[in-house]
């Protein structure tokens, strides 16, 4: 993966767990990142970092006991 792609992704997992929840509309307000980056990443994000699914059009910070249950 490209570092630059990395970086993107490692600073849109910090702003979902800053958050708990990003809609689509926060993600491209805060993020500066268009409403297609949203969706084409989702599949990245959600594998690579385990503690965040996507849920009903948003992206949900799992919290440390949730994600035992979800394991």
């Amino acid at each position: 993966m490209k570092r630059n792609m990395s970086k993107s992704l490692d600073r849109i997992a910090k702003e979902i767990r800053n958050r708990k929840r990003l809609d689509i509309v926060t993600f491209c307000d805060v993020l500066n990142l268009s409403p297609s980056t949203f969706y084409n990443y989702r599949k990245f994000i959600t594998t690579r970092y385990h503690d965040i699914i996507y849920d009903n059009g948003e992206f949900v910070a799992l919290e440390s006991e949730e994600l035992n249950a979800t394991s």
